[in-house]
């Protein structure tokens, strides 16, 4: 039981990458970051322009919403990283939904929250 349900987190990160790839980025998965673990690091290079973003995936087998809670570290993570000049950005992705509260809670442009489906358009 506990190798389905990590393979299911597994692929939901590889279907992430996947699609930044699509996209053109080039991607890495669990990289070490600052002082933390980082699923998918996503870099894109549009002429002098370089953009790293760090994408955390968060995966739920039974439809739970991602809270403020997380959201709260995510961002705090990312404004981190911004300030040790490791990333620009970031992206936190679920296979489910936010709370109301989560998204209001993001008010910063280089951070967004985002569902798989909305990823793929």
């Amino acid at each position: 039981m506990k190798e389905a349900k990590s393979s299911s987190w597994k692929r939901f990160e590889e279907e992430v990458a996947f699609v930044l790839k699509l996209s053109g980025y080039e991607v890495e998965q669990d990289v070490l970051l600052g002082a933390g673990q980082t699923d998918v690091l996503a870099k894109k290079n549009i002429g002098p322009i370089h953009n790293r973003l760090v994408i955390e995936c968060k995966y739920s087998e039974i439809n739970r919403n991602i809270g403020i809670n997380e959201v709260e570290n995510f961002v705090s993570r990312i404004i981190g990283l911004r300030n040790m000049d490791k990333a620009d950005g970031g992206m936190l992705i679920t296979n489910t939904a936010f709370t109301r509260n989560a998204k209001d809670f993001v008010t910063l442009k280089y951070i967004k929250l985002l569902t798989l489906n909305q990823l793929y358009n």
